[in-house]
């Protein structure tokens, strides 16, 4: 679990991170003027880079999104905007990039809804819906293995107690005891994740009925 939410980190900051290269690119632009023609192209193509990276699929890009990114841009961004936009300053021109990234993403989600598109775009009720499955299986496994470990602790201590073997110090069966709290307190952390992803999964299952 905190694996899984340690990649999704990852993931998303280096995301951000060639993010903000690209902004960064995208500033350093500048056309000669309203008839640098030339320049005016590379940072309209740049422009449709930037919102490329708002694709969250695999490292290679479909043919159908890069149509669909490109019609989103057109609408809500054509050509002649690019005189408009190069007179802004730099804070007035990022965000009018992620307004712009925000808009383009959410027409393609609105038109995957609609069945009419939407390529690429990984469906995330159901990517959620598999980890939480992966990952309650996983909590399971490890819960009751450790739930076993801990019956052998107790079974151990219990009959060091009656039994009183000379072989176990009374050093060795305290640290027994100290390992068996150890493992329950391990134990317990297991069953909170576990409640907690119920209550996840129990509303997620609400969302999608809401979709129905």
């Amino acid at each position: 679990y905190v694996r899984l939410e340690e990649d999704l980190q990852a993931g998303r900051r280096n995301r951000e991170m060639a993010q903000r290269e690209q902004q960064r690119a995208i500033l350093a632009v500048r056309p000669r003027g309203g008839s640098d023609f030339e320049t005016l192209t590379t940072l309209y193509r740049q422009i449709f880079a930037y919102l490329l990276s708002y694709y969250d699929g695999p490292g290679e890009k479909d043919r159908n999104v890069e149509r669909e990114v490109a019609a989103a841009l057109e609408s809500v961004f054509p050509r002649i905007g690019l005189k408009s936009f190069v007179l802004l300053s730099p804070e007035e021109k990022r965000a009018q990039l992620d307004e712009m990234a925000k808009i383009v993403l959410g027409i393609r989600l609105f038109n995957r809804e609609m069945g009419k598109g939407g390529a690429g775009l990984p469906n995330t009720e159901e990517m959620v819906f598999s980890d939480a499955m992966e990952i309650k299986e996983a909590l399971e496994a490890e819960s009751q293995s450790v739930q076993d470990l801990c019956n052998v602790y107790q079974e151990t201590i219990v009959y060091v107690h009656v039994k009183a073997p000379p072989a176990v110090t009374e050093k060795m069966a305290q640290r027994w005891k100290e390992e068996l709290a150890n493992r329950r307190q391990y134990l317990s952390y297991l069953q909170s994740l576990q409640e907690e992803l119920a209550n996840r999964r129990q509303y997620l299952s609400y969302l999608q009925s809401l979709q129905e």
